[in-house]
C-alpha cells in the first residue's frame, strides 16, 4: 500500500479503538505515515475524552482545533483552537504516560443526558420465559403492515445467528415444509442480521437494506452500537445487558435520533436487577415493564405460528397455553433439525462465555454462579443443557455440580419421566403460573422416603 499519497487520516471512535487494545497498532500506522512527510488532514473523533485519547491526539495531530458538540445548550458545534501549548501538553502526557497503561472511561465520574423523547424500559424475566417474551415482542410489533423498525442486541455472533434462523422459521410461510437454510423464502417480517463475522460486502448490503426498509428487525451484536446512522428506529431491544453505562448509551442511542421518538427496553434476569441501580447512579431513569404486558399479545400470534394449520390441534385459549405452545414450537423445530440443534448449543455456550467477561465492577451483578444452566438452555430452545462445558472459562466442576443438584437426572430417560409428572404449563411456572400443592399421597411418600434414608 502506498502511503505517500495519503491526504486524509480519520481516527473514528478513538476511545473504542483504545478499549479494544489497538493503541500500539494505531501508533505504528501513524509513524509509518509520518515517515513519508506528506501533508495531510487528520481528524480524530471520540465520544469521551480519556487520557488514552489525549495520548492518541498527541501522536496524530499537529496544531489541532477542538470541535465540541453540546447537545443540551446548542445544536451548533463550538470550535476552539488548541494551539501549540495544548499540543505541547498532549505531547508531554504522551511521553509521561506508559502507552500500555489502561484507564477507566470517564463514565465513572460523570452523568449522562439522553433525549427527552426516548422512553427507557427494563423487563425482569426468568430464563424460561426470555425466549418467548422476546419472540412475542418482535412478532407483535414488527410485522410488515405495522411499519415499525426494531434493533435487537445479542451478546454474541452465535446468538445473533440462532435468533435469525429461529425467527425466519416462525415467520416463513409454510415453514413446516421449508428448509432452515433457505434465504429466499417469503416471510411476514423483514429480517436482517449484522455481526463481525460477516464479510464487508454482506455488512454493507445489510446496512443499506435496513436503512431503506420501512419495517423490520435487525439482529446484531455491538458492531451496530456505534458509528452507524440507522434512521427511524422505533425500538431498541437489549436481549443481554450491556457491559457498562457507555455501552448502554450507545445502544439506546440508535433510536430517538434527530428529534424523533423512540423506545428502548433491556432484558434482565432477576439476579441482574441491581443493574438498574447502576444506571440510576448515572442519572439514567428507566421504567419497569411487566412480562405480562408483552405476553398479552402472544394469543394473537398463535394462529400464524407453524403447526396451527392442523385443524385437529386445539387452539390455545389463555396466555399461559399460548406461551407454552410458542416455546414448544421452537423446541420441536430445534430438536428435529440437526443444524439448528448444533447452532442452539453453540449459541448457548457462547452466551456462557460472554457472561463470564463482564467487567470487574459489575461482577457482583453478572456472575456465572447466579445462572441456572438448565434454565439458560431453555432460552436457546434446548430441553437440557449441553454437558460439554469444560472449555468454557468459569464453568467448573462446582458450577456443574450445583446445576445437577437443581436438575437431578438430566438424561433423556429422566427428562421423559419428568414430563409425565407435570403439565405443559409447568414449563413456565413463574410470574404467570402457580405450582399445584402436593397431595396427601405425595406427602406420605416423602415421609416414608425420609424414614428409609434415616435408617
Amino acid at each position: 500500500m502506498r502511503l505517500d499519497t495519503i491526504k486524509w487520516l480519520i481516527l473514528d471512535e478513538a476511545d473504542r479503538l483504545l478499549d479494544l487494545g489497538f493503541e500500539d497498532k494505531v501508533a505504528k500506522i501513524i509513524k509509518a505515515i509520518d515517515e513519508h512527510k506528506t501533508e495531510r488532514q487528520t481528524v480524530l473523533l471520540s465520544a469521551t475524552l480519556t487520557a488514552g485519547v489525549e495520548r492518541l491526539a498527541g501522536m496524530s495531530l499537529k496544531n489541532p482545533d477542538r470541535v465540541a458538540v453540546d447537545t443540551q445548550s446548542s445544536n451548533k458545534p463550538s470550535t476552539k483552537s488548541l494551539g501549540s501549548k495544548s499540543q505541547e501538553s498532549l505531547a508531554n502526557k504522551t511521553q509521561s504516560v506508559d502507552s500500555k497503561s489502561t484507564e477507566k472511561p470517564m463514565e465513572l465520574n460523570e452523568n449522562f443526558a439522553l433525549p427527552e423523547n426516548l422512553k427507557q424500559y427494563f423487563i425482569v424475566s426468568p430464563c424460561k420465559l426470555r425466549l418467548v417474551v422476546l419472540l412475542t415482542l418482535i412478532l407483535s410489533k414488527c410485522k410488515k403492515n405495522n411499519k415499525m423498525k426494531m434493533i435487537v442486541f445479542a451478546s454474541t455472533q452465535d446468538g445473533v445467528e440462532f435468533l435469525y434462523r429461529l425467527v425466519r422459521f416462525l415467520t416463513t410461510e409454510n415453514s413446516a415444509d421449508s428448509d432452515v437454510e433457505e434465504e429466499d423464502a417469503k416471510t411476514s417480517l423483514d429480517l436482517f442480521r449484522l455481526h463481525g463475522d460477516m464479510s464487508q460486502k454482506d455488512r454493507s448490503s445489510t446496512y443499506q437494506d435496513f436503512c431503506t426498509t420501512k419495517s423490520g428487525v435487525l439482529l446484531c451484536t455491538d458492531v451496530a452500537a456505534r458509528g452507524l446512522h440507522l434512521p427511524y428506529v422505533d425500538w431498541v431491544v437489549q436481549y443481554s445487558c450491556p457491559a457498562g453505562v457507555t455501552d448502554y448509551i450507545h445502544r439506546v442511542g440508535r433510536t430517538a435520533r434527530a428529534g424523533n421518538a423512540g423506545n428502548a427496553i433491556t432484558f434482565m434476569l432477576p439476579s441482574e436487577i441491581d443493574f438498574v441501580k447502576h444506571l440510576n447512579q448515572k442519572s439514567i431513569s428507566i421504567t419497569e415493564m411487566k412480562v405480562g404486558e408483552i405476553l398479552q399479545d402472544v394469543i394473537k400470534l398463535v394462529p400464524f405460528l407453524p403447526g396451527m394449520e392442523d385443524s385437529k390441534r386445539e387452539i390455545p385459549r389463555t396466555v399461559e397455553e399460548a406461551a407454552t405452545y410458542l416455546q414448544n414450537c421452537c423446541e420441536l423445530h430445534i430438536k428435529s433439525h440437526k443444524e439448528m440443534t448444533s447452532l442452539a448449543k453453540t449459541a448457548y455456550q457462547s452466551f456462557i462465555r460472554a457472561y463470564a467477561t463482564y467487567p470487574h465492577e459489575l461482577k457482583s451483578i453478572f456472575h456465572l454462579r447466579h445462572l441456572h444452566l438448565g434454565h439458560v438452555a431453555k432460552t436457546f430452545g434446548l430441553r437440557a443443557a449441553p454437558t460439554d462445558m469444560s472449555n468454557i472459562p468459569g464453568v467448573n466442576r462446582t458450577t456443574m455440580s450445583n446445576k445437577r443438584k437443581h436438575d437431578k437426572g438430566s438424561g433423556d430417560g429422566a427428562e421423559r419421566v419428568k414430563k409425565k409428572k407435570r403439565t405443559d404449563m409447568s414449563e413456565f411456572q413463574g410470574p404467570l403460573i402457580y405450582k399445584k400443592k402436593a397431595t396427601k399421597g405425595t406427602k406420605l411418600k416423602h415421609k416414608k422416603h425420609f424414614k428409609k434414608n434415616k435408617q
